[in-house]
């Protein structure tokens, strides 16, 4: 009776565990950096930036992103971003911004309908994590549907370095780092 219980109690636990706590990496950035590409915010133009990983300033590891940009000649962003499909109840960043008050965070769904948001960021220049949910709670999303709802799976993540959150001034170039980027899945509600 005993073995039962216990083995009862081991497939309950591998169930909680397989049903979306664990963490999936979309970027640690130790080798390169792991298929994602930058996008200099063409639609503004003046922006220029790069994306590269780097041996300096990593949150674990040896290596992570850093995100450059340069605004002294215009632009609004340059980010960086992750095509893939996936379905993320919730995805965690982190990053080193020392100069930005907000990190903005860009998600597409399956319908093509883009959801994006400021996430605050500490004043600091330590590593930090931001955290990205609820996306039906994001407002006026645009493409795809239209309709304001969540559209399982996600496409696109875009990680932005904006100009407008720049705390010494928005024409200037910035830094950030960027590690650790992962997701937790969805769990489909029965």
């Amino acid at each position: 009776m005993k073995r039962v219980i216990a083995m009862a109690g081991i497939l309950i636990f591998i169930s909680a565990f397989k049903a979306g706590d664990e963490n999936i990496s979309l970027g640690e950035f130790e080798k390169d950096i792991d298929g994602w590409e930058y996008n200099g915010g063409w639609e503004f133009k003046g922006a220029n930036g790069s994306l590269n990983a780097t041996d300096s300033n990593a949150k674990s590891g040896k290596k992570c992103a850093v995100l450059k940009g340069d605004f002294t000649d215009g632009g609004s962003y340059v980010a960086m971003v992750k095509k893939l499909i996936f379905d993320p109840e919730k995805i965690s960043i982190w990053v080193k911004a020392p100069n930005q008050k907000a990190l903005t965070v860009r998600i597409t769904d399956s319908s093509g309908q883009t959801f994006q948001t400021k996430l605050d960021l500490k004043a600091t220049d330590e590593w930090q994590e931001v955290v990205l949910e609820d996306f039906e709670k994001i407002p006026k999303p645009w493409g795809g549907a239209k309709d304001g709802k969540w559209h399982p799976p996600a496409n696109q993540l875009w990680i932005m370095l904006s100009a407008a959150h720049n705390m010494r001034n928005r024409k200037t170039d910035d830094t950030i780092y960027v590690d650790k980027v992962s997701y937790v899945k969805r769990i489909e509600k029965k």
